[in-house]
């Protein structure tokens, strides 16, 4: 096959593969608020305190799972898009991924901050199941020791989330960490692979000189 033609079939998988990505996040908000609103819908049902805490506490298990499946999701858009700006766009005449990088340097235009828009979504669930717990919490005909001891542990999950959540939206962004160490990794593997190339020229060079 013409190596032309397999470097745009490559091209287009991960085309692909980038929007499979950005379509499953829409999936992963939807259905994680879904099943927070369930939680939460149930736990005001429930009759007791006691019975409303169980229910509020799992809310915070979709969150984790919800903001881990956005992250592997945007590190999955990332390895696609830095590829394709390092080994097949210099060869081709489609640019998109390198001209967004490059848009990218207005700060103006940085981003559509979709990713940021939907960890957002999720700490304000975070914010609505952390209210909820605490003021669940008042109303436990147990001790005092263990309501302070339970608010105090449902403050710092809270917290916990809402650094994770802007910590990963800083290293997932346009620019960011992730999307940094991926581009640098493939170029690294770029010019390994052409210092070799090179390096099997120069000696099949020498080779056919000795003959």
């Amino acid at each position: 096959m013409d190596p032309r033609i397999q470097t745009w079939n490559l091209y287009n998988l991960l085309a692909d593969e980038i929007k499979r990505a950005d379509t499953e996040g829409y999936q992963i908000v939807v259905f994680g608020m879904t099943a927070i609103a369930a939680l939460l819908a149930a736990g005001l049902r429930a009759g007791n305190a006691e019975v409303r805490l169980p229910l509020f506490s799992t809310s915070y298990m979709v969150i984790f799972y919800a903001l881990r499946l956005l992250r592997s999701n945007r590190i999955r858009i990332w390895r696609a898009s830095t590829y394709a700006r390092v080994f097949l766009e210099p060869v081709i005449e489609a640019k998109w991924q390198t001209h967004l990088c490059q848009l990218g340097d207005d700060n103006r235009l940085n981003s559509s901050s979709v990713h940021s828009n939907q960890m957002f979504i999720f700490a304000t669930a975070n914010f609505l199941v952390a209210a909820s717990l605490n003021f669940t919490v008042f109303y436990l005909p147990w001790k005092a020791t263990w309501k302070c001891f339970l608010w105090a542990l449902f403050s710092a999950v809270g917290l916990a989330v809402v650094g994770y959540t802007i910590r990963q939206t800083k290293r997932l962004r346009r620019g960011g960490a992730v999307e940094t160490t991926y581009r640098d990794a493939w170029i690294r593997i770029r010019d390994a692979e052409q210092q070799q190339r090179a390096a099997d020229a120069k000696r099949t060079t020498g080779w056919d000189c000795a003959f």
